[in-house]
């Protein structure tokens, strides 16, 4: 389903062919690469959202962010725009699978070796981000996508990054916006502790309705 009013086009190269799920700041769409012919996802942001200057800058921050590094374990983000000077969106590679959250939910606990799995990949996405001084806003087990591939199952980390506010780079914060921030007290080692916490949801299989502070 695409939003009445809106186009199915984004800056005349990204077709919008289905409505695949909405996350804190937007809606993810299966769509096509008009230019380069390939399949991909694009993230919409949220309509209450549409025209503020802030959140679309929230956007290209997450798009540069993802951009400034390349790992197998990390959803990659090919490109960033704004439809119409209004709406901004990322153009991400469209993976096959699904996120943790939904795999807890549907199977009920999932066996250590997987768990064992999924908790190396995603702690070597963040292991790569921190060596970007990068920390990860929103890891939650939402946000870890169980990616089916030729080879098997791979974790991939989604977007939500922004510059660290540890000691080794100290950057002015952006005012809080809608999507979970972790604040001025964001650190390398809040994010590991949180990639922890989903490992234990997983061998639990228990639900990630009730977080628990790190």
């Amino acid at each position: 389903m695409i939003p009445i009013g809106f186009s199915r086009l984004l800056a005349d190269r990204y077709r919008l062919d289905r409505r695949l799920g909405q996350g804190g700041m937007g809606t993810v769409y299966e769509a096509t690469d008009t230019a380069l012919e390939r399949r991909v996802a694009t993230k919409l942001i949220r309509d209450d959202l549409v025209g503020s200057e802030e959140a679309a800058a929230r956007f290209q921050r997450e798009a540069r962010a993802t951009a400034a590094f390349a790992h197998p374990n990390v959803v990659t983000v090919h490109d960033f725009g704004v439809a119409a000077d209004t709406r901004a969106f990322l153009v991400m590679e469209l993976l096959a699978g699904t996120n943790l959250r939904d795999a807890i939910d549907r199977d009920g606990r999932l066996p250590a070796a997987r768990t064992v799995e999924i908790l190396r990949s995603v702690c070597a996405a963040v292991d790569a981000a921190h060596a970007q001084q990068l920390v990860h806003r929103d890891l939650k087990p939402e946000n870890i996508f169980l990616a089916q591939s030729q080879t098997g199952e791979i974790a991939k980390v989604s977007t939500s990054a922004s510059p660290s506010s540890s000691p080794r780079r100290s950057l002015r914060r952006p005012r809080r916006l809608p999507e979970s921030w972790w604040g001025p007290g964001s650190t390398c080692r809040r994010s590991s502790c949180v990639a922890g916490r989903s490992s234990r949801r997983g061998t639990s299989g228990r639900s990630a309705s009730s977080p628990t502070r790190c």
